[in-house]
């Protein structure tokens, strides 16, 4: 939970959309990927040699 505003005033909501927004395109382009992959990983039931990663991975 974020904290209360209890300042001098000095912060801004602007701040709060833009760190929030960072966090949100963080997620996206970082741990979502990583999550699925890992997911796909372990849900696979054939044995994963290199040469077969992409098939795994990539799913469509």
């Amino acid at each position: 939970m974020a904290p209360s505003h209890a300042g001098n005033g000095k912060e801004s909501g602007t701040a709060r959309v833009l760190g929030s927004g960072a966090s949100g395109v963080a997620e996206l382009v970082v741990f979502h990927p990583v999550d699925t992959v890992a997911k796909r990983l372990m849900s696979n039931k054939s044995k994963v040699f290199f040469h077969s990663l992409g098939t795994i991975c990539l799913v469509d």
